[in-house]
Order: structure tokens, then sequence, then C-alpha cells
């Protein structure tokens, strides 16, 4: 089970009406979810042993999971968002990576847009870093226009 759903993606995260696969955004979740907790979160067993902890029984353990969750979410939906939002701008061709030119469209770079979600997604996890220790802190590094 994930934990986000396909009507997490509102307001700053919202995936034009367009530009929206529920089917591939679901697929995003259920593929990036493990992924991201793989990347920022000790041990790699943290994210079954949330997810088992928000299905308790036990309404003590579900609701401080829960709360747990409630810091961890608004990373975890950038971190799709980006993972989605990347693919669906590409499109891979023999000779590389090729934006498509749709007629009267202008060519839109979400370059900018993606570094600010990265680091809004990085600073939401500095916030509570100190408050779960299972945060790597060395991998929570902002990004700069020149990809440093």
């Amino acid at each position: 089970m994930s934990l986000l759903s396909v009507t997490d993606f509102v307001g700053k995260y919202a995936i034009g009406q367009f530009q929206l696969n529920e089917k591939l955004l679901k697929w995003y979740i259920d593929n990036e979810e493990p992924l991201f907790f793989a990347e920022f979160f000790t041990p790699l067993t943290y994210y079954s042993d949330l997810s088992a902890r928000l299905e308790s029984v036990d309404i003590d353990i579900k609701a401080v999971a829960e709360a747990e969750f409630a810091k961890i979410k608004t990373p975890l939906i950038a971190w799709v968002w980006l993972q989605y939002t990347t693919n669906e701008q590409e499109r891979l061709t023999g000779s590389g990576i090729t934006i498509e030119a749709e007629n009267n469209a202008r060519t839109v770079n979400m370059d900018i847009k993606c570094l600010r979600v990265w680091n809004d997604m990085i600073k939401h996890l500095k916030i509570y870093e100190n408050e779960i220790t299972n945060i790597i802190k060395t991998k929570l590094r902002y990004r700069n226009f020149l990809g440093l």
C-alpha cells in the first residue's frame, strides 16, 4: 500500500489536467516512495516500518506514526512530483533527449521550477531533521542553478 494517493498532488504540486495521467502517476507513487525513503532515511526498513505503524490497530502507535508521516508527506510529494514531471517533460529519441514542439506552443523550461521544488523538499526535511532521527543529514543538500 502506498502512503500517497493521486489526490495528494494539489496546490504547488498540482499536475496540469492535460498532462495528468493518473495511472502513470500512481505507478510513480508506487515506485518512487521506497526510493525516497532509501535515499533520505535510515535504516532501509524505515519505509516498511512506518507503513506498518500507519496501518496499526493500536491507536497510540498509529497516532505517533501519523504525526511522523505528516512531517514527511510534503517532501515525499515533492520527490514524486519531480520524478513524474521531469519524465513527462522529456522524450527519449535515438539521438538523445528532446522536448517536443507543439503547434502554436511555447517551449517552457522546467529547470527553475524543479530546482525550487527540490530546495523546498530539502528545506522541509531540514526542519524536522532533529525530530526524526532516521533522516540522513548528510544527504540534505540544496542545489543551485549550476547543479551544485
